[in-house]
C-alpha cells in the first residue's frame, strides 16, 4: 500500500469501497467537534478554553508530566496581533487498546499552528515512523511569532517549558 499522506483519501471514500480505515486522522481543537472529546478521553493533551482563573486565556496540558501552556486567546487578538505571538500545537498518536484503531491528533489553538501540525507531519511522518514504530507518539510544536507555519518547532513533552 502507498503509505505517504499525499495518498491518503477522505473516510467517506474508504467507507464507500467497503473498506474498514484503521488510521483516522483528526484535524483541530475547539473548531472540531470530533477532536475535542477524544483529547478529553485518550490523548495525552487537553486544550482547555476557560481555564480556571485565567480569564481571556487558552491552555495546552500536558497530563502526564501535570504541565501547562497558556496564551492569550486568540479571538481576542486581531490578525495582526495575532501573527506576533507564538502558536501552539500538538501532533499525538493515540492507538486504541481494544480496536487498534489508530488516531492521529493535529491541532493548534490557533490556524497557524493547525497547518503547522499538518505541514510538520508531512515531512517528518518517516522519521516518527521510524522513532516510535507502530506506538503512540506525542509532540508540542511551537510556531515562533512572526514566523509562518513552515516554520515549526518540535518539543518533546518531557521538554516543554510551562508558562503557568
Amino acid at each position: 500500500p502507498d503509505l505517504r499522506p499525499s495518498a491518503a483519501r477522505p473516510n467517506a471514500y474508504s467507507e464507500a469501497a467497503g473498506l474498514e480505515a484503521s488510521h483516522r486522522f483528526i484535524f483541530g481543537s475547539q473548531s472540531n467537534p470530533v477532536s475535542e472529546p477524544l483529547l478529553k478521553k485518550t490523548a495525552r493533551f487537553e486544550f482547555n478554553y476557560k481555564p480556571e482563573n485565567q480569564a481571556g486565556k487558552w491552555s495546552l496540558k500536558d497530563r502526564k508530566a501535570n504541565r501547562e501552556i497558556l496564551v492569550t486567546a486568540p479571538f481576542l487578538l486581531d490578525s495582526g496581533e495575532f501573527a506576533k505571538v507564538d502558536d501552539f500545537g500538538i501532533v499525538e498518536k493515540v492507538v486504541d487498546d481494544k480496536t487498534g484503531r489508530v488516531y492521529f491528533i493535529l491541532a493548534g489553538f490557533g490556524d497557524r499552528a493547525t497547518k503547522a501540525c499538518g505541514y510538520y507531519f508531512e515531512k517528518h511522518w518517516e522519521e516518527l515512523l521510524d522513532k516510535y514504530g507502530d506506538g503512540p507518539f506525542q509532540l508540542v510544536l511551537k510556531v515562533p511569532g512572526n514566523l509562518s507555519f513552515d516554520y515549526v518547532e518540535a518539543i518533546e513533552p518531557e521538554k516543554l517549558q510551562p508558562t503557568y
